[in-house]
């Protein structure tokens, strides 16, 4: 079991969590009185990131209450960016070190209180609908599959090739976003109707404020990134890969080019004879 954990997520479970920096698992034989180390996953580069690791999150707690106690009157959106560099190793091999482009970002409290007072009559910090989300992508693998995440992965793929955190509504076993396909009451006041939408609201209000500066962070975090590559950080959704997420990341490019301003140096490359995606309203 630790062995199957450490193939598959080992690293993954460190990405988007704030306090955690290092994971070990140990061994203890029968008849033995001494501990065996068996894996080890960490953030080499803490001390440098963990300012900025814990920024959100130190920050969440008091504008929600100030929020609730209608004391909040300007909440100044929050965005952390950092190259971290994870690693991991077995016992009896060499360590394995890869450098993770990650930024994290919380939207407007004020503006998602009222969105969802205006539309369902919902405090949001009544079901910690916190407008929190994450994206990270790791600098040697740009051809890796994202995953999704609540904290922890869950066990569904990202149709493009960065990993997208965020404080979603999830299915009990945790294997799932909550969404229509469920089967419950979807009535305008019922809870899972609330859930529904709130995903969607994420991946559709908050994710392309997120990606865009994402892209805008790019230069400044990874300056010597190919021009043949940058398309990669974009969500440009691949098609020929299943996910169930695909109706939630359809008008998720769209949505980011909108948050883009035309100043923004984000894009260069592939050549103009590659199609990328499509985006409504722009001319080819």
């Amino acid at each position: 079991m630790f062995h199957r954990f450490y193939e598959n997520e080992s690293i993954n479970c460190l990405l988007f969590l704030k306090h955690v920096e290092r994971i070990c698992f140990y061994e203890l034989k029968e008849g033995a009185n001494k501990l065996e180390l068996l894996y080890t996953i960490q953030l080499e580069n803490a001390d440098q990131v963990r300012s900025q690791r814990r920024l959100i999150s130190e920050n969440i707690v008091p504008m929600m209450n100030s929020l609730k106690s209608k004391e909040l009157r300007d909440d100044q959106l929050e965005t952390s960016s950092y190259v971290a560099s994870f690693s991991r190793q077995e016992r009896g091999c060499s360590k394995e070190t890869n450098n993770w482009l990650i930024l994290n970002y919380l939207d407007s409290l004020l503006e998602t209180e009222a969105y969802f007072q205006k539309n369902f009559k919902r405090n949001i910090g009544e079901y910690k609908f916190i407008p929190n989300v994450g994206l990270a992508l790791p600098l040697s693998d740009l051809e890796v599959t994202g995953k999704l995440f609540c904290f922890l992965p869950l066990p569904v793929n990202m149709p493009f090739h960065v990993s997208v955190h965020g404080y979603f509504a999830v299915s009990t076993n945790r294997r799932a976003l909550w969404s229509a396909a469920d089967n419950e009451d979807l009535a305008a006041d019922a809870l899972a109707r609330l859930k529904v939408e709130w995903n969607r609201y994420l991946f559709e209000k908050v994710l392309p404020k997120a990606w865009a500066k994402f892209l805008r962070e790019l230069p400044f975090k990874i300056p010597r990134v190919q021009p043949k590559d940058v398309h990669k950080f974009w969500p440009i959704v691949n098609r020929d890969k299943k996910s169930a997420l695909i109706s939630f990341c359809k008008d998720l490019l769209q949505n980011v080019v909108s948050n883009l301003d035309i100043e923004d140096h984000v894009f260069k490359g592939p050549s103009t004879s590659n199609t990328i995606g499509t985006v409504n309203g722009v001319p080819n």
